[in-house]
């Protein structure tokens, strides 16, 4: 087939559906898998946080639950970094894996997928304010560069941030090409939906829900062939600028966050100061502010 044929809209639709066709009910299998895993990691939050609550002990409170929020919180991110994974391989593996096998092959693997996971949030979590002033449009263009990020980390054993340097790279080989091919099925999609959603009968309603079932794994499939047809990168330039940036971006949200603060802070005694000349003037009390306090701490 000629490179012109494979790169053709028709050519790449066909090819992911006949993918998601084949592959359709593993990839559901895996989906209701992580459903019934968060729906036990969320009981387990309800088992710790009910008792405390009913114990009425606000510091006991803040001392357990937080800290069990964060460590639910770290075993969610293991287990969604784990499903991904899976995810990917169910649709794109030309071994045939079972799900149990792709369980099993993905779970060396999911500790380094968890970890450039929390590298790519801290990131895009340091990109944010300048996204903001761009209109969003440098977290849109970072959304597209990432698009290949899991193919990469699972085909071409990629780690951390060098994962998101060779996505980069691969869309920037084809950047117009694959713009339009994506930006033309998420389209057909969307518009799919809205037309279906629109409709307010039984019949619409449950193609409405089998079609949002369907549109992930296609759409994984259709963006695995997309990146079948680009070169695996001989040498990938580090995003060091892009690093520094994002650590700005920190720096400007500490910033923002500090003045905030103090702000909401110099705020707030502003009122206290307020409420107390207003019982001074009411109640006649010339006693002072410890005065007031003690009174209040009785």
């Amino acid at each position: 087939m000629s490179t012109l044929s494979r790169w053709s809209f028709e050519h790449l639709v066909r090819q992911a559906f006949t993918r998601t066709k084949d592959r359709f009910w593993n990839y559901l299998l895996v989906q209701l898998s992580m459903i019934a895993a968060f729906l036990v990691l969320g009981f387990l939050l309800v088992v710790v946080c009910i008792p405390l609550i009913m114990t009425g002990n606000n510091n006991l409170i803040i001392m357990l639950i937080i800290p069990a929020s964060v460590v639910l919180a770290g075993i969610a991110m293991y287990f969604l970094s784990w499903f991904q994974l899976v995810l990917i391989d169910i649709m794109t593996n030309n071994a045939g894996h079972s799900v149990k096998q792709s369980f099993a092959t993905m779970k060396s693997h999911v500790v380094d997928f968890f970890k450039y996971n929390i590298l790519v949030a801290l990131f895009f979590l340091g990109l944010l304010p300048f996204g903001v002033m761009t209109l969003f449009a440098l977290l849109f263009l970072w959304g597209f560069w990432s698009t290949f990020a899991g193919f990469v980390f699972l085909y071409q054993k990629k780690r951390g941030l060098d994962v998101l340097w060779t996505s980069r790279a691969m869309v920037n080989q084809k950047f117009w090409q694959l713009a339009l091919r994506l930006a033309g099925v998420s389209v057909i999609t969307f518009m799919i939906s809205s037309i279906l959603s629109s409709q307010e009968n039984i019949l619409f309603s449950a193609l409405f829900f089998f079609f949002n079932i369907v549109v992930p794994p296609f759409m994984i499939s259709y963006t695995y062939g997309l990146y079948k047809l680009l070169d695996e990168p001989k040498h990938v330039h580090a995003g060091t600028n892009w690093v520094l940036l994002s650590v700005a971006g920190w720096i400007v949200m500490g910033i923002i966050a500090s003045v905030s603060i103090t702000a909401l802070q110099n705020g707030g005694l502003k009122r206290i100061k307020q409420e107390f000349y207003k019982q001074l003037e009411k109640d006649g009390d010339v006693r002072g502010p410890i005065g007031l306090w003690m009174d209040a701490s009785k």
